[in-house]
Formats: structure tokens, C-alpha cells, sequence
């Protein structure tokens, strides 16, 4: 059985979903949003038991030692608030994660984005290293909330963008999202230094672009994808 961590809004997932109902292939998905009272888990270690067990719905047990392979897309209890103190939040986040992750862990079943790993590839500055080590030509970089810095890296480049460093993501009191793209820079928007002295950001020439490639390095095995922008007005991000 393939275990999905997930949540209940990813049309990502979902496409994933589709086609392993039309190959007819047995999965479970389990939505981070399931696991404030909907999830009931077990887990019990001694030297005569060893048992891995998760109860999805009333009616629907598994045990974990039919899970052959654990595919986790976008998986994060982050925006749950199941209650109004700030502090009871963050215990559930990090009581829910503890147990799911520690759980799996413990099954010692293979990953399909494994968390440990999905961690260290989000940091911008290590894959840009990472690319250019194997031989990727990389635009020129700034990462600085040093306004001199900015001003004069701007000035070496007829037009720049900036990028945030991790999260694009916020979310206010209700959890309502908000994104945060990558984004051309005028120079009025270098005027300030207060601006630009906030917090560091990624700093990069503007290229134009016919397509966006994303390129996935496995071992040996590079793989490309093109993404076409047809939208004159999208292609920024």
C-alpha cells in the first residue's frame, strides 16, 4: 500500500490520486487536516510486539506494515488552529508531527520526498551552490540586506528581481494565504534603505524567457521539464 501525506487542498495530489486510481494501484491518503480528531494512532514497542497502527476513520484500520512506500507532498499541520491559545497550537503541531514522522521513521519504509530531505533542498543558497558545483551556469547572485551592496549590484544589471529566501507563503490571523512572488524592482524601490535593510533577499538579474525549465538531478540522471508562458504578464514567477 502507498501511504500520501498530504493535504485536503493540493491539485497536486490530486492529479497523483487520479492516476493511481486508473492503474488500480491500493493507497491510502492522509491530509494533515485529518489528523485533529479524525486520526486515532498506535504505535507499541516491547520485546514480544512491534506494531505500527493508524486508524483513519471509525470504520477503516491499517496497519503500517502493509505501507510499502511513503509519498509526502506538501504535508504541514502549520496552518491548523485547532485551538484559541497560541501555545496549545504549537504543542498540537509539534505533538502531531512528532508522532506522524517518528512513526514512519520507525517503519524504516522508503520516501518519496522524504522531510529530511525536502528541508535541506528548500535552502536557496545551498542549490545554488549545489548547481554550480555540477556545472549549471547560474545568473549572478546577491543575497544581502545591504542597501550599498543592492544599489551597486543593481547598477552592473539593466534590470533585477527579487526573491524571498524561504517562505513565499504567509498567512494572517484566519490563515488566509498570501504569496509572495518573485518580482521585477524599479529603482524607485532601491530608494529606501529602510526597505531594503528588513531582511536579506535574493537578488538576480532579470532574464527574459520563452520557457522556464525545471531540471531535477538524481545521481547520475538529469531530467528536464519545459513550463511554457504564454501570459506576457506572468513571466516574472
Amino acid at each position: 500500500v502507498l501511504l500520501i501525506l498530504s493535504q485536503e487542498y493540493d491539485p497536486h495530489t490530486d492529479l497523483v490520486v487520479q492516476e493511481l486510481q486508473k492503474r488500480k494501484q491500493r493507497f491510502v491518503r492522509l491530509n494533515a487536516e485529518d489528523f485533529f480528531g479524525n486520526i486515532i494512532g498506535t504505535f507499541l514497542l516491547s520485546p514480544s510486539i512491534k506494531k505500527y497502527e493508524m486508524l483513519m476513520t471509525p470504520d477503516c484500520r491499517w496497519d503500517f506494515s502493509n505501507v510499502s512506500m511513503v509519498y509526502q507532498r506538501g504535508f504541514s499541520v502549520e496552518h491548523l488552529k485547532p485551538y484559541e491559545d497560541d501555545a496549545l497550537n504549537r504543542f498540537f503541531k509539534d505533538e502531531t508531527l512528532a508522532f506522524i514522522n517518528g512513526l514512519l521513521f520507525a517503519a524504516d519504509i522508503p520516501w518519496f520526498n522524504h522531510p529530511f530531505a525536502v528541508e535541506h533542498a528548500a535552502h536557496k543558497l545551498h542549490q545554488l551552490i549545489k548547481a554550480q558545483n555540477l556545472g549549471f551556469e547560474i545568473p549572478e547572485t546577491c543575497v544581502s540586506n545591504n542597501a550599498h551592496e543592492v544599489r551597486e549590484f543593481a547598477q552592473r544589471h539593466r534590470t533585477i528581481i527579487q526573491k524571498v529566501l524561504n517562505r513565499s507563503r504567509l498567512r494572517d490571523d484566519k490563515s488566509t494565504a498570501t504569496l509572495s512572488f518573485t518580482r521585477m524592482l524599479s529603482p524607485n524601490d532601491l530608494v529606501e534603505e529602510a526597505r531594503i535593510a528588513v531582511l536579506p533577499s535574493i537578488y538576480q538579474p532579470y532574464i527574459q524567457k520563452k520557457q522556464e525549465v525545471r531540471v531535477t538531478v538524481v545521481g547520475n540522471s538529469v531530467v528536464a521539464v519545459a513550463i511554457g508562458s504564454p501570459d506576457e504578464e506572468k513571466r516574472v514567477d
